[in-house]
């Protein structure tokens, strides 16, 4: 079944669900869960002393808060532009900004500029990316 403003249904093909209750209904319930994630992965961080890896799959206006979370603290993001949604959006803004900075004399691969892309790309996307998802709720 396709999400829509009242949820979304649970995939099947996944083996383990957590269900967040934030007690919003319809369209204000969507992302509810990102704070609880948020903090629980940083738990589960902290207490095993290991590093997270952020993958993108699909996703809406969260998910680009997701990367700009990650990204702000040094942790890596692979993106799965060829799933769609927020991420084939977010990909396409990374290649069209390192294009373009490419010419300004640092590298593409420069793992310091991370950040330096994050704030740029949160002033550019999230604005587009909101209007084109909530077209789709």
């Amino acid at each position: 079944q396709p999400c829509s403003s009242d949820g979304a249904s649970l995939q099947a093909g996944h083996t383990h669900f957590l269900l967040v209750d934030n007690e919003a209904h319809g369209r204000q319930a969507w992302g509810g869960e990102m704070l609880f994630r948020a903090r629980l992965e940083s738990a589960v961080r902290e207490r095993f002393h290991i590093r997270s890896v952020l993958i993108c799959m699909r996703g809406g206006p969260g998910t680009v808060q997701d990367v700009f979370s990650h990204l702000s603290k040094g942790q890596p993001v692979v993106l799965l532009p060829e799933t769609g949604g927020a991420t084939s959006y977010i990909a396409h803004y990374v290649h069209s900004y390192r294009a373009n900075q490419a010419t300004s004399g640092w590298g593409t691969t420069d793992p310091r500029r991370a950040h330096d892309l994050a704030m740029a790309a949160e002033v550019a996307l999230p604005q587009h990316l909101r209007q084109r998802f909530d077209s789709q709720l």
